[in-house]
């Protein structure tokens, strides 16, 4: 359940990040290229940086300046809802504790109980 809850998790920021990509093409389209310009010198500085063709193809390729702030907007959105996740989760976690990954889940002593984790 974990898995599934967490792969939903990354496949709606990953949407909501490109749909806040492109909102800020449409409403913002200065800013937009103004980062799209700042995003395309990463790859003329790289390049500079004395990397064999057989690297700078790669650089060419996988870090266009549309990909890397496209990335940016996706990891803006992840961070912005792991904030908001850290916040809010205690509000629905309920009443049971959680267990902690140093109890045993077999009732018996742990063999980290002297690290500071009283039982």
């Amino acid at each position: 359940m974990r898995l599934l809850f967490t792969s939903f998790s990354f496949a709606f920021t990953l949407i909501v990040g490109a749909l806040a990509f492109a909102a800020t093409a449409i409403e913002f389209p200065g800013v937009m290229r103004e980062l799209l310009g700042a995003a395309q010198t990463l790859s003329g500085y790289l390049s500079t940086l004395g990397l064999s063709d057989r690297y700078l193809v790669w650089i060419d390729i996988l870090l266009s300046g549309d990909k890397v702030v496209l990335l940016g907007f996706v990891l803006a959105t992840r961070i912005v809802f792991s904030i908001l996740g850290g916040v809010f989760s205690p509000l629905f976690e309920g009443s049971a504790p959680r267990a902690s990954f140093v109890e045993g889940g077999h009732g018996g002593t742990s063999p980290f109980h002297r690290w500071g984790m009283p039982r």
